[in-house]
């Protein structure tokens, strides 16, 4: 009977070692992997609200606005009229991905998505997108920056 007692027990922490490792996995969204050709634009997290297994967490990210958040890169320098790929390991829910294009802290514009990519102005300045996406887990915010030269 202890013998018993003890395999039951042994197999509860096993699956509950198991359950806490695959949530700390998966209790962030992912991040997508944005490039111009060959090159990573580095990316920043924002606020989140993310559910797995039943359980769930929100968090916001404390930024003045989209434009500032940002900047929390350095832009990376792009040529006029480039295609920027922005690739999830997990796919966002169909028709869920919005970019929006900020040029200053008052001024942005919805970016048209074809096939996972955006075409850049070919206007010179810095430019910060701003990426919203939902799963069936909810909802996450992230952000990178480009300069045009």
């Amino acid at each position: 009977m202890k013998k018993i007692i003890l395999i039951m027990v042994s197999l509860g922490l096993i699956g509950f070692g198991i359950y806490s490792v695959s949530t700390k996995i998966y209790f962030e969204p992912p991040m997508p992997k944005v490039t111009i050709k060959d090159t990573k634009i580095p990316t920043t997290q924002g606020s989140y609200c993310w559910k797995v297994i039943g359980m769930g967490r929100c968090v916001d990210k404390v930024y003045a606005s989209p434009f500032e958040m940002g900047q929390e890169h350095t832009p990376v320098a792009v040529q006029p009229n480039s295609k920027i790929d922005i690739q999830f390991n997990s796919e966002p829910l169909p028709g869920s991905l919005v970019v929006e294009e900020w040029v200053n802290e008052n001024t942005s514009d919805n970016v048209e998505i074809k096939d996972n990519k955006i075409t850049v102005p070919s206007q010179k300045g810095i430019y910060i997108y701003h990426i919203t996406s939902n799963w069936q887990q909810e909802i996450a915010v992230m952000l990178f920056s480009i300069e045009i030269e």
